[in-house]
Parts: structure tokens; C-alpha cells; sequence
């Protein structure tokens, strides 16, 4: 299946991670489920396995075509944690 540039998604393609505690992370990544291509952002929690992390269900798959409006959605939640003094403006280094 491709998503009109030719490419498609066997595996998840990991976009982004970062730590949420000392044995669990979230992800963002690429991946297509039944001809629908989506953006993936799930915890993953440590695992004894080779891979080292396996995904959880807490997370929440969105088509491609919802991106702006959660775009629009954290940037209205940023700004509001920005004015309140809860987050730093530069906040973030630690996305990989």
C-alpha cells in the first residue's frame, strides 16, 4: 500500500521519542493500518525482550488528515502552559 509518494509503512516508522518515567516512553510514528495511513503516538513500556520496549494500548492513532487540528490543539495547550508559568517557552530538548 502506498501513501501517494511511493512509500508505504510495513513497520511503524518511529518519527519521535521521549521518556514519560524511568520504564516507559512515548512515541510518535508512521504507520498504516487496513489501507489508512496514521499517526501513532503510544507509550511504550520496558521489556525483558531483545527490542527492549513493547507498545501499550494507552495512546491514539489519528489519520494524516487530522494533523492540523491536533497541531492546533497543542499549540493552544502549550501556549496556555507558557502564560500560566508551567512550561519553559523553549521546552523540548529531550524529543529524539
Amino acid at each position: 500500500m502506498s501513501n501517494g509518494s511511493g512509500s508505504s509503512f510495513p513497520e511503524p516508522e518511529i518519527l519521535a521519542r521521549f521518556p514519560k518515567n524511568s520504564v516507559e516512553e512515548v512515541r510518535v510514528c508512521l504507520s498504516e493500518y487496513q489501507g489508512s495511513f496514521l499517526i501513532d503516538t503510544r507509550v511504550y513500556y520496558k521489556d525483558s525482550s531483545p527490542e527492549g520496549y513493547k507498545p501499550s494500548k494507552k495512546g491514539v492513532s489519528i489519520r494524516y488528515s487530522k494533523l492540523p487540528a491536533l497541531l492546533q490543539a497543542l499549540e493552544k495547550a502549550r501556549a496556555v502552559l507558557i502564560e500560566r508559568g508551567l512550561l519553559e517557552p523553549n521546552n523540548g530538548d529531550d524529543v529524539t
